[in-house]
């Protein structure tokens, strides 16, 4: 067997990181004959726990408040029904960019969100 070189093996180790960076999120299908999670869970869970200091009616941080249901879905590419990998409020918060201040969304809150917008993201 011959020996790698130095250069193929440091291609290899990049090529493995970067696919390692870009990969979805390998979250569960929402179970679409269940309960979805409502809009006012997600409201009060985690819109108002870790968003709304920034995201607010009054100082929409980047434009985007999140204080109600029809400011969430007003705000352009925050929440595309049904595809959650094409709206900007689970990305932000999947890849660690929001919340700015304080912890990140939990595996559970990111299946929540997930699952929410998955179900077409309704006003429940």
């Amino acid at each position: 067997m011959k020996a790698l070189g130095i250069n193929t093996l440091a291609a290899f180790v990049l090529a493995l990181f970067l696919g390692a960076c870009n990969k979805s999120p390998s979250f569960a299908s929402p179970n679409l004959s269940s309960v979805p999670a409502s809009f006012s869970a997600i409201k009060t869970g985690i819109l108002d726990a870790k968003c709304v200091f920034c995201h607010s009616t009054t100082k929409p941080k980047g434009g985007v408040s999140l204080s109600s249901y029809d400011e969430v879905m007003s705000s352009p590419g925050a929440v595309t029904p049904f595809q959650p990998h094409q709206s900007q409020l689970f990305w932000q918060c999947y890849k660690g960019y929001m919340p700015e201040m304080g912890p990140p969304l939990s595996t559970l809150e990111l299946q929540t969100l997930y699952d929410w917008i998955a179900y077409g993201a309704p006003n429940n």
